[in-house]
């Protein structure tokens, strides 16, 4: 019961006698939860004068509108040990006018501080942060060139969050931060090195503006990334042209994927790359009703896709005909061994015939003889093998005495497999093992693979389900807040599932 009583906040929330209290507690660390500037009757300024070496948390909110200097004021003096500082305006402020710079706070450098979290604030401190290994940013208000200095400022960061930012702004892309790089013909800004991370996530911003960023990011070739709840819309603020289409480096640089899944969701509408191995992956989620061709082959062309032994791909029926991307990426995954490839939603007949089509074409080997004397290019030579699952509409008719009974029950020619099949067998890299669950497809119609495929079989399940459970690589936290949180809008979507 008196376990309950002390849990209670209301119990410390008005100490008649503060120095007497804090006097008896010696030299216990504390964590401190304030408003700022402070209001009437709140022990925080008595704690910030008089024991400031014993604050350990401080999470700071500022509930309304204030001016800059009497925030600045608020938190000018040191707090020697503090580990963790969380501030937070309760909502964003928005005097542009009011331009603080990047102001020292805390007095200066904050060599005690582990963790800084900063959520709809105008401006981001000029500080050094050398021991800073936990960064959060929300809805941040600054510009590009003062986001980047200060991740210099924090060269041992370890997990790195920024979520809904307003960074990009007019006019922010000009300054000493701009340095030419060698073969290009124009300005780009200087990457940050962050040999430490080991977590990043970026959430509800612009896919172009997310990609700008990771772009001027350098990890270490083990981390794990998320890049959520992005947008393909213009945003408030237009990215520079020239930082739409960035060489990704970052993403190369990751190396040790073994498992690729590009799902397509029918309900929400949102498209989802996930790439991950052990304790390392990159996850992107888009919100797009349309599966966009472009997007998928400048992410891909920048991803090492070597060590990618299983690739899911699961699609809508408008994304058919944006499958050319298939074949440049198969061409670049040469441990592949098993490819599942599948339409979330019934096709009509043609359909299921052009996706068909569209995935032999991207497993045939081409042809050797071509006028260089190149050798043939042979897409997943390793791969041994290939699920297919194509649902189709029937079409179904009144018909005396049998009302309901599908008429003429439709089936998808198997040509271009066999095809497929055929010449790859021909190359000397045969799939030995052949899985379809297409609608009306029996056994039977799997025969003429006989001569090309080792096994083959006709699946009454579904070959793969996006599940609700997430790949653990992706369930990171840290000591004061996880990265991929609840409330971060993934949780009630259908995810790709752990187990292969």
């Amino acid at each position: 019961m008196w376990y309950n009583i002390i849990d209670t906040d209301m119990v410390w929330s008005n100490i008649p006698s503060p120095k007497t209290v804090f006097g008896r507690s010696g030299a216990a660390p504390l964590h401190i939860y304030s408003q700022i500037p402070s209001a009437r009757r709140s022990l925080f300024p008595h704690i910030y004068g008089s024991h400031p070496h014993r604050i350990r948390e401080a999470h700071l909110h500022i509930d309304e509108d204030q001016p800059m200097e009497v925030i600045l004021k608020s938190l000018a003096s040191p707090m020697p040990n503090l580990e963790f500082l969380d501030i937070h305006v309760s909502h964003r402020y928005t005097d542009y006018n009011d331009d603080p710079g990047m102001p020292v706070i805390l007095g200066g450098p904050s060599t005690s501080l582990r963790a800084f979290a900063l959520r709809q604030m105008s401006f981001v401190p000029g500080n050094s942060f050398p021991n800073l290994v936990h960064l959060r940013l929300d809805t941040m208000t600054c510009d590009i060139r003062r986001f980047l200095r200060l991740l210099r400022n924090c060269p041992r960061l370890e997990t790195f969050e920024h979520t809904e930012p307003t960074a990009l702004l007019p006019g922010a892309s000009s300054g000493s931060d701009f340095e030419p790089v060698s073969g290009d013909d124009k300005p780009t800004l200087s990457p940050v090195v962050l040999p430490h991370l080991r977590g990043l996530r970026m959430g509800y911003m612009n896919v172009e503006y997310a990609l700008a960023i990771l772009a001027l990011l350098k990890l270490p070739r083990h981390p794990v990334m998320r890049l959520d709840n992005l947008e393909r819309s213009a945003g408030h603020y237009p990215v520079r042209q020239f930082l739409t289409k960035p060489p990704l480096s970052t993403l190369y640089n990751i190396k040790g994927l073994t498992h690729l899944d590009i799902i397509h969701m029918a309900e929400y509408g949102n498209v989802h790359f996930i790439s991950h191995g052990q304790n390392r992956g990159i996850w992107l989620h888009v919100h797009a009703t349309v599966f966009v061709n472009s997007d998928f082959s400048h992410l891909v062309a920048h991803v090492d896709t070597r060590d990618i032994t299983t690739f899911r791909l699961s699609i809508l029926p408008n994304a058919v005909g944006c499958l050319s991307f298939l074949r440049s990426m198969l061409v670049k995954m040469p441990s592949l061994s098993r490819l599942l490839v599948k339409c979330e939603q019934r096709l009509t007949p043609l359909s299921g015939q052009a996706l068909l089509k569209e995935v032999a074409e991207a497993l045939t080997p081409s042809s050797s003889s071509s006028n260089d004397g190149s050798p043939a290019e042979i897409p997943a030579p390793g791969l041994n093998s290939l699920g297919i699952e194509i649902g189709l509409i029937q079409d179904y008719r009144c018909h005396p005495g049998l009302a309901g009974a599908a008429i003429n029950r439709q089936k998808v020619p198997l040509d271009a497999v066999v095809r497929m099949a055929a010449s790859r067998k021909r190359s000397a890299h045969p799939i030995r093992s052949l899985v379809c669950n297409i609608s009306g497809c029996t056994r039977e119609d799997l025969l003429p693979l006989s001569k090309f495929v080792s096994e083959f079989d006709v699946a009454t399940g579904p070959l793969f389900v996006a599940g609700r459970y997430v790949p653990s690589a992706f369930k990171m936290k840290n000591d004061y807040w996880e990265l991929f949180r609840s409330d971060d809008g993934m949780t009630s979507w259908d995810m790709p599932e752990e187990s292969y």
